[in-house]
Formats: structure tokens, sequence, C-alpha cells
């Protein structure tokens, strides 16, 4: 379901979803399989700093509410720090609210696409 995709420069490890991931994942959050993009290639090897802190913002901006039944009999620290952010006011907007792709319409193919469609453009 998923590949080893390398590290950041700041030590995370990054994974990538296969097609079969990225299949399941549409599944798991009820969008067509189209909508879910390709794997990345080489975000590893290059840092990814970017998406995993892009990744961070939005989890932060979101502010998900921690379940406090998983973190019973954890110590202490842990325990006020989940029940700190239950009881913090609501996040900006849902995970959704920051998509930055979109499905493109396409009809016939890339080579040969139908008017309307996205098509490539030479510079």
């Amino acid at each position: 379901m998923s590949v080893d995709g390398g590290r950041t420069r700041g030590g995370e490890e990054v994974r990538l979803l296969t097609a079969a991931g990225l299949a399941a994942a549409a599944i798991d959050l009820d969008r067509e399989q189209e909508e879910m993009g390709g794997m990345p290639k080489s975000a590893g090897r290059s840092g990814a700093s970017h998406p995993m802190t892009v990744n961070e913002t939005v989890i932060a901006l979101i502010r998900p509410k921690p379940d406090l039944d998983l973190v019973a009999g954890e110590p202490a620290e842990a325990v006020a720090a989940a029940q700190a952010a239950v009881d913090a006011p609501e996040g900006i907007g849902t995970i959704t609210s920051y998509v930055t792709e979109v499905a493109l319409p396409v009809k016939d193919t890339w080579k040969n696409p139908a008017i309307g469609s996205a098509a490539p453009t030479s510079s």
C-alpha cells in the first residue's frame, strides 16, 4: 500500500502511496480514484520539507480534537496536553478546505483532447 520515499532534510520518514494505497485512500475519503492523483517521484530524495510543512500547518489550522480515551493511562503531561487541545477553540475549516488539487475534465485522449478538456501547452 505504501513504499519508502526516503527522508526529508529534517529526518522525517516519507511514505508514498502506491496505486493500491491511493485506491484504498479514495474509498476512505469517499472520492473517485481519478481524484487521488498519482505517486510523487523522488519526494524524499529532494527533501520534501515543503509538503511536510504544509501538512503540519493544515493540521494546526483545523485543530483536530484528540480522543481522550486513547491517552488514558499515559503520563499526566500527555493527558493534560490532550485535554488542552480538546478545550481549545475550534480550528479554521476542515481538511477539505485546504485541497490544492482539482480534477480536470478530460475527454478523448491527452494527445487528442476534446474541446474544453485540459491539454498540455507548449511554451
